[in-house]
C-alpha cells in the first residue's frame, strides 16, 4: 500500500506540473476511458499472459493548430502460473563436506525428476500510468486524428514463488534416490510472495476517431517498463538464495473507447 501511495503522489505532482497549460485555455475537453488491449516484448515473456487492461481520465486543451493532452490511467497486467523447474544443467545439492553437483561415491550428476520437484511461479502487475503528448487533426477523415507523447509508468509487481525441488542421483545400482545427508533426505522449499515498485518511463503514439458529441475510439501502440524479479534457490546455483530484480521493457497495443464529459 505504501508503495502505490508514493507512486500515485508522484504520478499525481507531476500532473499538477502539467496543470496550468491546460488551465490557461478555456477551450478544455475531459473524458473518461476504458481501455483493453494486448502486451508484448520482455514484459509478455515474464509475465506469461498478453492481455492488459485499465481505465483513465483524460483531458486537452488547444494549442496552436492541435491540442496538448495529459491522461491519467491504472492499468491491470494480468500474469499466469508457470512451472519455471530446470530439468537440465548442473543441479546443486549438500553433499559430503560441502555443495556439489554429483554423488560423491558414484559421481553421477544430481538432477530433477519431472513427478519429484515443481517449481511455481506466477508475476503480475497494476499501477497508475501519466501520459502526456500533443494531438493534430488528419484532414483525409473528418473526426480522425492522431497523438503522440511520452509516459511514465509506476508499476507495482507482484512475484509468487512457490516450489519444491528434490536433488537425485541414480545410484550404484541403475535407481534414482533422492540425495541424503546426516538429518535426512534432502531437499529445498520455499513459498514466499514479493512485491515491489518501480518508476518507468516509455512513449507513445496513436490515432483518435470522433464518433458523435459524445463517444471517441482510440488506438494506441505504447512502450513500457516495469520491475521483473527473479528468485535463484541454492539447487540452481549451489551459492546462498537470492532474489534478483531487473527492468523489463514491453509495449502494448490497445483499444480505448472514450466517453466525453
Amino acid at each position: 500500500m505504501k508503495d502505490r501511495l508514493t507512486a500515485f503522489r508522484a504520478l499525481t505532482v507531476l500532473a499538477a506540473a502539467f496543470a496550468p497549460l491546460l488551465a490557461a485555455e478555456p477551450d478544455m475537453s475531459f473524458d473518461l476511458k476504458l481501455k483493453t488491449g494486448l502486451k508484448g516484448g520482455s514484459a509478455r515473456q515474464e509475465l506469461k499472459d498478453n492481455k492488459i487492461f485499465g481505465f483513465a481520465l483524460g483531458a486537452s486543451r488547444a494549442y496552436g493548430s492541435g491540442r496538448l493532452t495529459a491522461e491519467l490511467g491504472f492499468d491491470i497486467l494480468p500474469g499466469q502460473n508457470y512451472d519455471a523447474t530446470p530439468f537440465s544443467g548442473a543441479i546443486h545439492a549438500p553433499a559430503g563436506t560441502g555443495l556439489g553437483i554429483a554423488d560423491p561415491a558414484t559421481g553421477h550428476p544430481y538432477f530433477l525428476r519431472p513427478n519429484e520437484s515443481l517449481d511455481l511461479r506466477k508475476e503480475s502487475a497494476q499501477g497508475f500510468s501519466l501520459k502526456l503528448g500533443y494531438a493534430a487533426p488528419l484532414s483525409w477523415n473528418q473526426g480522425l486524428s492522431w497523438h503522440a507523447g511520452i509516459s511514465l509508468e509506476a508499476y507495482k509487481v507482484s512475484s509468487e514463488f512457490t516450489g519444491t525441488l528434490r536433488p537425485m542421483y541414480v545410484n550404484a545400482s541403475g535407481t534414482p534416490t533422492q540425495v541424503a545427508t546426516s538429518l535426512g533426505k534432502y531437499y529445498e522449499g520455499f513459498a514466499f510472495v514479493s512485491s515491489g515498485t518501480s518508476f518507468a518511463p516509455g512513449a507513445f503514439a496513436g490515432l483518435r476517431q470522433e464518433i458523435g458529441e459524445d463517444f471517441a475510439v482510440e488506438l494506441n501502440l505504447r512502450s513500457f517498463g516495469l520491475k521483473h524479479q527473479d528468485y535463484r534457490p541454492t539447487t540452481y546455483t549451489g551459492a546462498a538464495p537470492v532474489l534478483e530484480t531487473s527492468t523489463k521493457r514491453g509495449f502494448s497495443f490497445d483499444v480505448a473507447l472514450c466517453l466525453k464529459l
